[in-house]
């Protein structure tokens, strides 16, 4: 274990622990400058976390053992279930999102090709229902689905109180790299059917 010391020295004196499976770098990164103003701060890194490859090679591999420990027991009691009717359903369901998503788009295709649309055009229809699916997965999932309802705690309790349900945003850059996706996407299927037209 290892810890580090900064701050305000002559102020009251503040310890840090970061979460399962992180290091005080991740965890608090955030709130050092404002907090070194006022207190004296001690960050705690655990064994296996504080650079040392002895214990823990990287944390991808341990948060991925620690889901698999966590997750194993319901798998395999979703595995002896088989095909219940809301799995079914559930499949059902992302089959026909997964192709309204692309109807969508060779939709507004075939109609552009029929009203004789130009690349421009084609690249801003594409654009427009990129983006308002894109919104809706930032408001409807990121957002209300994750930080306002109890949807995922009560199918995973044991994942009640951790703070990343309530860290809106906590994917920025996730979904920073798919909206720049959907500017290449949108300029490619538009050239495929300007090309085709």
């Amino acid at each position: 274990m290892t810890f580090e010391e900064m701050g305000n020295m002559d102020g009251k004196t503040l310890m840090l622990l970061p979460g399962t499976c992180c290091n005080w770098q991740t965890n608090f990164r955030r709130v050092i400058p404002a907090l070194s103003e006022k207190y004296h701060l001690i960050f705690v890194n655990y064994d296996g976390f504080d650079g040392s490859d002895l214990i823990f090679p990287d944390m991808l591999t341990v948060t991925k053992k620690i889901e698999l420990e966590r997750l194993k027991p319901r798998l395999e009691e979703w595995e002896r279930q088989g095909m219940t009717l809301r799995r079914f359903l559930g499949w059902v369901i992302l089959i026909l999102f997964c192709a309204a998503y692309i109807g969508l788009f060779i939709i507004g295709g075939i109609d552009g090709l029929h009203q004789g649309f130009s690349f421009r055009q084609y690249f801003f229809r594409f654009l427009i229902i990129g983006s308002v699916i894109k919104a809706f997965d930032i408001g409807a999932l990121d957002y209300f689905l994750l930080t306002k309802t109890h949807f995922f705690q009560h199918h995973f309790p044991e994942t009640e109180g951790c703070a990343g349900w309530q860290d809106f945003g906590y994917n920025r850059k996730q979904q920073a790299g798919q909206s720049v996706m959907i500017l290449f996407g949108s300029a490619l299927t538009a050239w495929i059917f300007n090309r085709i037209g």
